[in-house]
């Protein structure tokens, strides 16, 4: 008989913003400082995080962190909740729980939110999604990463995940339709992870761990979201009310940084994630051959600032 959820309520943060930011974590204490500097300069003054049974101090940093949250619950990430894993499940529970009729910004610890001008923080973006008659905003994936593999780990851990991996690959085609789910075309091979990918076939590296089946990560998310009635999280990628292309957001994601190896090596242990961690293995691949090898592309860029995103035409506000 499945365990039925109960969270669990350690700490509160010390007031209500106009949105609320919500991160499931796990030994996460590399991104925690970078990630709240981030989003607190982004006008977010309430975070609530699930902690995941941290070891490496997460938990004990937060609580010194008077605008954030913290809940446990008795079920871990791969645990299943009806048809979902925990992981999945938690970015519909928690809201649910905590943050009814609220803005509430779901994030990873490893996304940092760009937002497109004119806005300067997520309350603004939100107050215009309300006056626009607007419950959500959607939000590219998008991989921000080193030159190279090599160094990483001996990179200090008071450096930016921007200033450490500042390179970023904007597709030069990709069409996401009005109130649809899911980006319809995309010129995928643009990306870092297919290029990767491709480097390893061409150097015939074992690619058995992947079992023939490894697809790329959707790139389309909706992390802003007003939470009210009967709404639900159906993945990390997708909810129950369609997504405006009136805006569209980023989500500057970070998959290399101090400690990262051992994150990777982790996660393959266990076997939790997605397909059996099958995004996490590849990882494990591209880390063990391609670690001297330029991650740059054809159309790489590097980022400075919003502005770089907006000029690409993927980071934009049409909102009256």
């Amino acid at each position: 008989m499945a365990t039925e959820p109960k969270l669990i309520i350690r700490k509160q943060p010390q007031a209500k913003g106009k949105v609320a930011l919500f991160a499931m974590i796990r030994n996460e204490i590399y991104f925690l400082p970078h990630l709240l500097d981030h989003y607190r300069k982004l006008g977010i003054s309430e975070f609530w995080f699930l902690d995941d049974r941290s070891d490496d101090g997460s938990a004990e940093y937060l609580r010194q962190q008077p605008d954030c949250g913290i809940v446990h619950s008795n079920l871990s990430f791969g645990d299943k909740v009806g048809d979902q894993p925990f992981g999945a499940a938690v970015k519909t529970l928690v809201p649910r729980a905590l943050l009814m009729n609220r803005w509430v910004l779901t994030v990873d610890a490893d996304e940092f939110l760009i937002l497109p001008p004119p806005y300067d923080t997520v309350p603004q973006l939100a107050q215009a999604l309300e006056a626009n008659k607007l419950k959500i905003a959607r939000a590219l994936m998008m991989d921000f990463f080193p030159a190279k593999l090599k160094g990483v780990e001996q990179v200090p851990m008071t450096t930016s995940p921007f200033v450490m991996s500042p390179n970023f690959d904007p597709w030069s085609v990709l069409e996401w339709p009005d109130q649809a789910p899911n980006v319809s075309n995309i010129s995928v091979m643009e990306g870092i992870r297919p290029r990767m990918l491709e480097r390893l076939q061409k150097t015939r590296v074992d690619l058995s761990p992947l079992g023939g089946t490894y697809r790329f990560a959707n790139v389309n998310k909706v992390p802003l979201f007003f939470w009210e009635g009967n709404a639900r999280a159906l993945s990390g990628h997708r909810n129950t009310v369609p997504a405006s292309d009136q805006v569209q957001l980023v989500l500057a994601h970070f998959k290399f940084y101090p400690g990262y190896e051992a994150r990777i090596a982790e996660a393959v242990e266990k076997s939790v994630h997605w397909q059996g961690a099958i995004e996490y293995r590849f990882l494990d691949l591209a880390v063990r051959n391609l670690a001297d090898w330029s991650l740059k592309g054809p159309v790489s860029r590097e980022y400075r600032s919003r502005q770089d995103l907006a000029d690409t035409g993927l980071l934009y506000s049409r909102l009256k």
